[in-house]
């Protein structure tokens, strides 16, 4: 029964791993294309997306 308590000890560490890994993966992205939308040109948005940015204020910077 050691042998099944270390796998499973092992099996949950890894889940627990992969989840954080996952998690952060998912979510730094998420946080990052938000945050960049300003900064994309909006017709690369328009091409990904299909959505229709306003271009009131397209290239200020």
């Amino acid at each position: 029964m050691t042998g099944l308590g270390l796998l499973f000890a092992f099996v949950v560490i890894v889940l627990a791993f992969w989840l954080l890994i996952f998690l952060m993966g998912f979510m730094i992205p998420y946080a990052a294309t938000l945050f960049m939308i300003e900064k994309i040109s909006p017709r690369t948005i328009e091409k990904i997306t299909g959505y229709k940015y306003p271009e009131d204020e397209e290239e200020e910077a």
